[in-house]
């Protein structure tokens, strides 16, 4: 078997059986052997990345195809960095808050006019008054003044008077509002009772002092016309 050494360097040849001997194998020589018996033989070649080599059998076999054992160079590792994502936050426009001023209600006072009464003459005797003790007692008394239309109109808003003739004082009157002076005294409708429609009737209760006589009033007045008085 012939070697031969391609190589830029020496190599060291070595025997792993004892066929042939060890040596040095410098550049462009071959290193031949050959083997002392025939037969079939196991040839072991370790072949370095700078060598090529020749293998040929002397016994009279047929040449073994030559193997030329070529080393690439090595791939060289291109390590490719992560990229790293850079999250950038972006910052909205800051609202811009605009306070509204508040509106001050104005509240004008309303004066509201002054209602004008207007009694309803009475013409004749179109009114009646019965006049009523209820109760008496030893310095006072319980009265009811009965007003009755006996005319043909609707009185509207009216105001019943009369004189006490024994000094009697008013201590309390109701559905209506009263004055007293001296012994004279009148009392004038509310809102809910200012009207009297023919033939109807109002009331005005009071209770009152006396002393000495309680005798009852003998004349009556409604809306300054005199009125017939029941018995």
């Amino acid at each position: 078997m012939t070697w031969l050494n391609t190589g830029a360097a020496t190599h060291t040849t070595t025997s792993d059986t004892g066929l042939w001997d060890s040596g040095n194998l410098a550049p462009n020589q071959n290193f031949r052997f050959t083997p002392t018996t025939t037969g079939t033989f196991a040839y072991h070649c370790n072949i370095h990345s700078t060598m090529t080599g020749t293998i040929t059998v002397v016994n009279g076999a047929s040449p073994t195809p030559t193997r030329t054992a070529t080393t690439g160079p090595s791939p060289t590792r291109t390590n490719t960095p992560a990229v790293t994502a850079t999250r950038t936050a972006t910052t909205g426009p800051t609202a811009t808050r605009t306070n509204t001023p508040a509106v001050t209600a104005t509240r004008t006072a309303t004066t509201a006019p002054t209602a004008t009464r207007t009694n309803t003459p009475v013409a004749g005797a179109t009114c009646q008054v019965t006049y009523t003790i209820v109760n008496q007692w030893t310095t006072g008394f319980q009265a009811s003044v009965d007003i009755k239309n006996t005319g043909t109109a609707t009185i509207n808003n009216w105001t019943v008077g009369w004189a006490f003739p024994n000094g009697q004082t008013l201590t309390q009157l109701w559905n209506a509002t009263s004055t007293q002076t001296g012994a004279n005294v009148s009392a004038t409708n509310l809102s809910w009772n200012a009207t009297i429609a023919p033939n109807a009737t109002v009331n005005v209760g009071f209770t009152a002092n006396w002393s000495g006589s309680n005798n009852k009033p003998t004349a009556f007045t409604l809306n300054g016309a005199a009125c017939t008085v029941a018995p």
